[in-house]
């Protein structure tokens, strides 16, 4: 069925009278604007144009008058989007994948919008706090890059030759059972014990960055260690090698 014809005020053609051409307007009979979609964008786009300002404290005064409103149609709106997980995971992978996308063809645009950002709420305290967290949790999921990462740069800077990866200290901890070292505590998220990747011979002692140098211990004991030698710190449970 072919639909009605409507004209358009501003430029004079005649559209189908649907969605696709013209605006909703249900104040009127039809339910559709006097202009056409095209007509109206060439109007606002002039308007803002025209002094920036002003439209941009219009656009402002807007949003804090419906923010309210707003604010409690987006929850209803996502209550009943998250009945359903499998549509939920399908718009998350269509949104990185259309975040990838800009990253890789206009990454300039993409880092253009972040600083501006970062920069708009830089003094925003629960943008800082969010920040801290994510931060945080990109850390815990992430340490044994970090640590690998850090010790190859305090090696580099003392010409200490070796290295070694995530995947090294994955095998450390199955090695010792995911205790320390030196103490035998249980370390890690489940054991609530935070743990660090320390070098039995130290680095400023004439240790080596290879991981046969390398054990897991608990932050107190890789704190009191220091810089000294196993035999140093715990005479009792270590012997000098030629001993």
């Amino acid at each position: 069925m072919t639909p009605d014809l409507k004209r358009c005020t501003k430029c004079g053609e005649e559209k189908p009278a649907t969605l696709e051409f013209f605006y909703a307007y249900p104040k009127v009979k039809r339910g559709l604007t006097s202009r056409c979609r095209a007509c109206a964008a060439a109007v606002q786009k002039a308007y803002v144009e025209a002094d920036p300002a002003r439209s941009q404290k219009i656009a402002q005064d807007c949003y804090l008058r419906n923010y309210e409103q707003r604010k409690a149609e987006l929850r209803a709106q996502n209550r009943k989007r998250m009945a359903d997980p499998e549509k939920v995971q399908a718009e998350r992978e269509r949104a990185k994948a259309k975040a990838q996308r800009e990253r890789e063809t206009t990454p300039e645009v993409v880092n253009a919008r972040q600083r501006a950002y970062r920069e708009r709420h830089k003094d925003d305290p629960e943008y800082r706090e969010r920040l801290r967290v994510r931060d945080r949790a990109r850390y815990i999921r992430q340490k044994p890059r970090y640590l690998s990462y850090s010790a190859k740069q305090r090696a580099f800077r003392a010409s200490v030759p070796g290295g070694w990866t995530g995947e090294d200290v994955r095998q450390m901890f199955v090695r010792q059972n995911g205790c320390c070292h030196y103490c035998g505590a249980k370390v890690g998220r489940t054991a609530g014990l935070a743990w660090h990747v320390d070098h039995v011979i130290p680095i400023s002692r004439g240790g080596s960055n290879f991981p046969e140098n390398l054990v897991i211990a608990c932050e107190p004991c890789n704190r009191a260690k220091y810089n000294k030698m196993p035999w140093e710190w715990l005479p009792d449970q270590f012997s000098p090698p030629n001993s």
